[in-house]
């Protein structure tokens, strides 16, 4: 080889050195495994689809096939090419938000929701997504402004779920077969089962006092002063969650009763009437709702699901109410009445 050659030569393998050398200086770094990218609006994902429940409504999945190239930058919202990790690949998710899918008798959350804090399962490993929806400071839910993730993994997955965790529980869901774990969320998928109660009687309250002893009676006469006794208990129904109590026990539901009672008294005032009403001998367990007036009180109460209307067994509502009347002008006192009904809870 000539001189002039041998030089040609070398300058040669030095242009392709250094054009080789600006290209790996050129290429991105790669994405460790974790990393989520958000994708565009444009970008839509084809693969396996399925849904979940929350209290918050219905979050529909997508999760597509692993991407093992690069992410052009015009399918993601930085406008960066992002490069999955060595022997890794990205997969993609998508997702979206129904808060009005739930039949009203599950649709408990008002407008104070928690978010769903989802994550992708990956042969083992659990890489957090965020939430599909906002939760305002004025209530109720925002979509989230990203409907499209690519999630940087470390190999091509064997295994892929998706987890939605809210307050506290959290469901696993396999979007091949749209299986679900097994968890407290589960009556969510399930028709909502609902009581039908007793009407209150118009006789056979139990008004008690001194000078009645025990009448029982739907206008009792007490201290020169007929008492009736009107209630309404509407129906109840059973649900897996309450927004501020939080989820029943696996296997177990909430018994959600609502009520009002009004009493009147002839030549006497009522000067307020209290309720108190019992599952089973159980109290309420949560208050969620009070309104109505001092003469006429009306409530919504959650009862934590007994064993026996779990096995399809009717309980019985035990209401007792409490009459206080003020005696006329000079506002004495004649007396505090209790008056008790049993109502039965028909399937």
């Amino acid at each position: 080889m000539t001189s002039r050659a041998g030089v040609l030569l070398g300058a040669l393998l030095l242009a392709t050195a250094a054009v080789a050398l600006a290209g790996c200086q050129d290429e991105p770094p790669r994405d460790a495994a974790g990393v989520v990218v958000p994708g565009t609006d444009a970008s839509v994902t084809e693969g396996n689809k399925a849904f979940l429940l929350v209290p918050a409504g219905r979050i529909d999945v997508t999760v597509g096939d692993p991407i093992t190239g690069d992410l052009p930058a015009s399918e993601v919202t930085d406008d960066r090419i992002h490069r999955p990790p060595e022997g890794g690949s990205f997969v993609p998710v998508e997702w979206s938000h129904d808060p009005f899918a739930l039949p009203p008798d599950l649709a408990v959350v008002g407008l104070w929701p928690e978010p769903t804090e989802m994550s992708l399962l990956v042969d083992g490993a659990s890489y957090p997504l965020g939430s599909p929806y906002d939760v305002p400071a004025v209530g109720g839910t925002v979509d989230s402004l990203v409907s499209v993730l690519y999630v940087a993994v470390p190999t091509r997955p064997k295994s892929v779920r998706v987890g939605a965790s809210y307050d506290g529980v959290t469901q696993t869901l396999d979007p091949v077969s749209g299986r679900l774990g097994p968890d407290a969320a589960a009556p969510l998928y399930h028709p909502v089962r609902r009581f039908r109660v007793d009407a209150c009687p118009e006789r056979g309250w139990t008004i008690h006092d001194s000078t009645t002893h025990g009448r029982s009676t739907a206008d009792a006469d007490v201290a020169g002063s007929a008492i009736r006794v009107d209630c309404h208990v509407g129906v109840a129904r059973q649900v897996p969650y309450l927004p501020g109590v939080g989820w029943a026990r696996t296997g177990y539901t909430w018994l959600v009763v609502p009520y009002r009672v009004q009493a009147r008294a002839d030549g006497a005032a009522v000067d307020s009437v209290r309720a108190v009403i019992t599952l089973d001998g159980a109290r309420p367990s949560a208050m969620l709702d009070r309104t109505g007036r001092r003469r006429s009180p009306a409530a919504t109460v959650a009862f934590a699901d007994t064993l026996g209307i779990r096995a399809g067994v009717a309980g019985r509502l035990d209401l007792t109410v409490h009459v206080h009347l003020a005696g006329g002008s000079t506002d004495t006192t004649k007396g505090t009445l209790t008056g008790h009904a049993l109502l039965r809870l028909v399937p």
